[in-house]
């Protein structure tokens, strides 16, 4: 068995909730290495011990030139999980959990991998716009200012009476507009569009300010028209509102 393919990641697209009831987990392993590849999961507040486990058997559901890829979708009431795996290359069959193959269970549940939770508000509805979206990520300052232009000049604003904005490029909201058809053309059904908000650097990841467009990439009313001009042609549009972290200029933070 070729143990050094074999990768699992917790918490991640390998382990997680498609809604409160339904898991997915999945596995990678060298291409055409395993035979088998079985998913045994149980409640990990069960109050038998050792845990009851449920074994499911997971299918190879994609593959490329290095690593096949398992995977399995549980029904289970369960909020809080418990799991591991066992692998058969046809030679050696051999459980695999918390990083670690071996041959013995273990009594202690907290050795296995662990899904700690699947609750209905943490899970996210994904549109099923998604599934099939060509996305094109646009990092404004650098995109464009006109049709198939770009300055390459640094621009400063005012923002109030203390403070600029600037960026580095010269690309502006505009400019995504103008060339929309570019962006068609080459099949994009959806584009996401990094900060666009007020902030200091060219990046705009120091927000300043939520609610307006930053005065480098345009006003809010070419926001507006590049959003009406996208839905005409088809695209969606997502905008990285950067909602986590902000300038120390951000209102909420000044201490004078």
């Amino acid at each position: 068995m070729k143990r050094e393919a074999v990768l699992h990641i917790p918490l991640s697209n390998y382990a997680h909730g498609r809604d409160e009831n339904h898991l997915v987990f999945r596995l990678r392993a060298a291409r055409n290495d395993l035979r088998s590849c079985v998913l045994s999961y149980g409640d990990r507040a069960c109050r038998q011990d050792p845990v009851i486990f449920t074994s499911i058997a997971m299918k190879r559901i994609a593959w490329d030139e290095l690593f096949d890829y398992f995977e399995a979708e549980v029904e289970s009431p369960y909020t809080r999980i418990c799991y591991y795996f066992e692998l058969n290359d046809g030679e050696e069959k051999i459980l695999y959990y918390a990083d670690k193959f071996t041959t013995k269970h273990v009594r202690d549940r907290s050795e296995y991998y662990q899904l700690p939770f699947n609750r209905r508000e943490d899970i996210a509805a994904i549109p099923a716009w998604v599934k099939d979206a060509v996305v094109y990520n646009i990092f404004p300052d650098s995109f464009a200012t006109g049709k198939k232009f770009i300055s390459r000049k640094n621009v400063s604003m005012p923002y109030d009476t203390n403070m600029h904005t600037h960026s580095l490029n010269g690309g502006t909201i505009s400019g995504i507009r103008e060339n929309l058809d570019y962006l068609q053309d080459l099949g994009v059904t959806c584009i996401y569009i990094n900060p666009i908000f007020a902030a200091e650097e060219y990046h705009k990841y120091d927000l300043i300010d939520y609610f307006s467009i930053d005065p480098c990439f345009g006003k809010n009313k070419d926001f507006e028209e590049l959003v009406n001009a996208c839905h005409k042609m088809g695209i969606k549009v997502i905008i990285d509102g950067v909602f986590n972290h902000c300038s120390w200029h951000f209102f909420a933070l000044r201490m004078w």
